[in-house]
């Protein structure tokens, strides 16, 4: 009862400071109940397992806080994805109304996930099909897999010159899209890792050397494909399953947790840094040292152009354009983006054309920014599926979408499943507030799913279980 009148007072003293103490006091107060909303879905969350996914999408739309009271302070002249297309309505009023409706958004993915979430006891269980040596052969042939595909791709695009093939992480999409090679066993070596985890755990086995050594060759492969989010995904990933195989239980470790946020954010702004250096040497731009760009990367109005500005994080210009001119330029449609994750299943001839937000955005308004694809914001990919109404229930089903995965945890307690939820997490749940649908990445989930009937198979062939 105490903990709910210090949120009230805290929320009583925030409106009244926030519209007595501002210039624009409608703007302030919603950037106010949006930060006041997100903490007090962690205060007052009675939860006892903290990996949830309404923590990690809670996480990173602090930085939708930190986005809009940046604008807010400093205004949009400096904002690419404002000054290159036009508006029919006036910056001011369209910002204040992204305000709002991102937190509309927030506060129906809160009630519903709240309201469909379930408190699991979670114990993960053996699987018995899966025998130790057949478990321990098929680990080693995808880390394997994954070594030689990775040796393979550094040889063809470096010679097999690591350190070039590390500088060259900016273009590394292009170099994909170049032909010629393919990365399709790359992520056997995630999920080797996975499986080792579960392993160690099984059969009482310490980690060894060779196993963080694994660790980091994974973590360098997922970096060299150029994707930052991406890499700090698997990182994610491989700590949720850590937690819930080894830690679930334990006490005092919400500190721990605490300092390995800020950890994972900054090794994030120093990969992006590095991403970024690449970009420069690439160009021949690089007229300093890796650590003189480091230290200047990180003042404030570096740090703010390159996450903010060049919408590294949540883009709020591109969702005041979708708000603006959505409904004239392109139309609603109705559900279809949410969609799109499960037409990568489809055979290319039958597929409907390229329909993400994001693709459509950068086509319509931004086709002469540097760059690929613009990500709408999950608030903006709903609004685009059908105006306030498609926002309102577009995040109530993310809510309930989130509590279902959630939930499952319980019904199914087996690393097969704690894989897939620890990949949906931190590569769909975590980044969607910048994002959109098409960040569900099935076809890994597929491929993981592939390598479980693989073990399954190898150990049914070639050992038998011993009888209990």
């Amino acid at each position: 009862m105490l903990k709910i009148w210090i949120h009230t007072f805290i929320l009583f003293l925030g409106v009244i400071l926030s519209w007595t103490l501002s210039d624009e006091p409608l703007q302030a107060l919603g950037i106010f109940l949006l930060l006041f909303s997100i903490i007090s879905s962690f205060t007052l969350n009675k939860n006892r397992i903290l990996l949830e996914p309404i923590n990690f999408f809670s996480l990173f739309s602090l930085t939708i806080v930190l986005v809009e009271f940046y604008f807010y302070h400093y205004g949009f002249l400096r904002s690419k994805f404002i000054l290159a297309t036009t508006f029919s309505q006036d910056i001011d009023y369209l910002f204040t109304k992204a305000i709002y409706l991102i937190l509309l958004g927030y506060l129906c993915v809160c009630f519903s996930y709240f309201l469909f979430r379930r408190n699991i006891h979670y114990e993960i269980q053996p699987i018995t099909s899966i025998n130790q040596r057949g478990l321990k052969y098929s680990i080693w042939i995808f880390g394997i897999l994954s070594v030689l595909n990775f040796i393979y791709i550094v040889y063809h695009f470096a010679g097999g010159n690591l350190m070039a093939y590390m500088q060259n992480v900016s273009v590394r999409e292009y170099e994909y899209m170049s032909g010629g090679v393919t990365g399709i066993f790359l992520d056997f070596g995630i999920f080797a890792l996975f499986y080792w985890i579960y392993y160690n755990y099984r059969y009482k086995q310490k980690f060894s050397y060779y196993f963080f050594i694994f660790l980091a060759y994974v973590m360098l492969m997922k970096y060299s494909q150029g994707r930052i989010f991406q890499t700090i995904g698997t990182l994610i990933a491989i700590y949720i399953v850590t937690y819930f195989i080894y830690f679930i239980h334990s006490k005092g470790i919400i500190i721990k947790q605490l300092l390995g946020i800020v950890v994972l954010g900054l090794v994030s702004l120093i990969l992006y840094a590095y991403r970024l250096r690449s970009s420069l040497i690439f160009n021949s731009m690089a007229e300093t040292d890796f650590l003189d760009q480091l230290t200047q990367f990180f003042q404030f109005e570096e740090l703010s152009f390159y996450l903010i500005e060049k919408g590294n994080v949540p883009n709020i210009p591109v969702f005041m354009k979708i708000i603006d001119s959505w409904a004239a330029d392109v139309g609603y449609l109705y559900g279809e983006s949410i969609l799109y994750p499960f037409y990568r299943f489809l055979p290319s001839a039958i597929s409907p054309e390229n329909i993400s937000v994001s693709n459509i955005v950068k086509k319509e308004w931004y086709v002469n920014i540097e760059g690929g694809a613009l990500p709408p914001t999950c608030f903006g990919e709903m609004f685009a599926n059908g105006n306030i109404l498609g926002l309102i229930l577009g995040m109530l089903l993310f809510g309930v979408f989130m509590a279902v995965v959630y939930n499952l945890l319980q019904r199914y307690r087996n690393i097969v499943y704690l894989v897939i939820y620890a990949m949906i997490v931190s590569s769909f749940f975590f980044i969607y507030p910048k994002g959109e649908s098409d960040n569900l990445n099935l076809i890994s989930i597929f491929i993981f799913l592939v390598t479980y009937v693989f073990i399954l198979v190898f150990s049914s062939l070639f050992y038998r279980q011993p009888r209990k």
